[in-house]
């Protein structure tokens, strides 16, 4: 090979290293992940689509630098997002929250019209479809080239998250660029007390034994239903009935000698500001424990079957009396074929679609009738397997 050749090739390997650091036009760049930190709350937040700042997430867009012979007729738009090539769903995500109004501005092809789909959602899970103000405006000065349309959004509350979507263009149209994004503003609220969320069961259950402490949580949250860290104390609406103690701090006792049956009502109070209170009104359901219920759950089936059955014989003498004591039904210091047979017996009821009895039947409680001595234990295990 002549030297001339030599060189020729070594100057087209140093070019084409050289082209390949040079900037493109249209290029992809990586997803800036939001940061609350970062937002101006009380304040308007712009992007002018350059960088993808507060997007969580995007799928085929791109920000496709404006080639100098289109910048005029682009309104003077350097930089706008705009669809990959060749693909279908397109998105972007943004985090904005607190958001109370946006504007987007957006490029057309003016014998193309190209609308955008909004999304609003308070968490970025559950999205919610939302229609922007349009307002198209030509360019006079070059009808043929892009048309701009701005939309607008205002009066927005309790929103977190705001997404959209690239439609899909028409076949005959062939323009899969169309539309670009030039810029997104917005204006960002703050964030504000509004209400009390309450963190407590609908209905609570009166043990048999013992006492159960039960705790009533109050959280005063914002329009994104953010904790915001105020203090919530409780009062009750209603006169308690023996048995029952409940404390400022949302703690609620209630003491095996409670005979009471019935709806209780309890306010939970946060001081905002001097002269600024919000209050959430709590009501709940006080029933006696189930008979056959061990574990508290407000059902007598086949799980409470199981944990007797496991219990068979033993007595109050046990050592972990209190932890089963609840498989013993009449309270006679044993889990026995009585015990059994009731749990048994209502757990078919449930399989029935009926309530459970709640009383003893004759045939089982009447010990004339039924001993232990005079069942064979293995027609009891065969019994319970059916």
């Amino acid at each position: 090979m002549s030297r001339f050749n030599k060189l020729f090739i070594t100057v087209l390997c140093v070019s084409a290293i050289f082209v390949s650091y040079l900037p493109v036009f249209s290029m992809s760049m990586d997803v800036v992940l939001y940061e609350q930190s970062e937002l101006p709350y009380g304040e308007e937040w712009e992007s002018d689509c350059e960088e993808l700042l507060q997007i969580t997430d995007i799928k085929n867009i791109e920000v496709w630098a404006v080639e100098e012979y289109e910048l005029e007729s682009m309104y003077g738009d350097e930089y706008v997002l705009r669809r990959s090539a060749n693909t279908t769903e397109a998105f972007i995500t943004l985090c904005l929250p607190y958001v109370e109004e946006i504007e987007l501005i957006s490029y057309n092809w003016p014998s193309h019209i190209a609308p955008f789909q909004f999304y609003f959602s308070v968490d970025g899970n559950e999205w919610v479809e939302t229609e922007l103000d349009a307002e198209t405006i030509p360019n006079e000065d070059d009808v043929d080239r892009w048309t701009k349309i701005k939309y607008t959004c205002s009066e927005i509350s309790g929103i977190g998250y705001f997404k959209i979507n690239w439609l899909m263009p028409s076949p005959e149209s062939n323009d899969w660029w169309n539309p670009y994004l030039g810029s997104i503003k917005a204006k960002i609220g703050t964030p504000e007390p509004i209400g009390i969320k309450i963190d407590a069961q609908d209905e609570y259950v009166i043990p048999r034994y013992d006492i159960f402490e039960y705790s009533l949580k109050g959280f005063v949250v914002d329009q994104l239903n953010n904790d915001m860290g105020y203090e919530v104390t409780w009062s009750s609406q209603t006169e308690l009935p023996d048995g029952v103690e409940f404390f400022e701090n949302g703690l609620l006792k209630v003491s095996s000698n409670c005979v009471y049956d019935g709806e209780l009502s309890f306010l939970a109070i946060a001081d905002i500001t001097e002269g600024q209170t919000i209050t959430a009104e709590c009501k709940l359901f006080l029933k006696p424990a189930k008979l056959g219920d061990v574990n508290y759950d407000n059902l007598c089936d086949v799980n409470d079957l199981d944990f007797t059955v496991k219990n068979f014989r033993k007595t109050n003498l046990d050592a972990d009396w209190k932890n089963i004591r609840l498989a013993d039904i009449n309270s006679d210091g044993i889990i026995d074929i009585v015990d059994l047979a009731y749990i048994a017996y209502n757990c078919q009821m449930k399989t029935d679609d009926a309530e459970p009895d709640e009383e003893f039947p004759d045939e089982i409680t009447d010990e004339e009738e039924i001993s232990e001595d005079e069942i064979d234990e293995e027609v009891v295990q065969e019994d319970i397997k059916d």
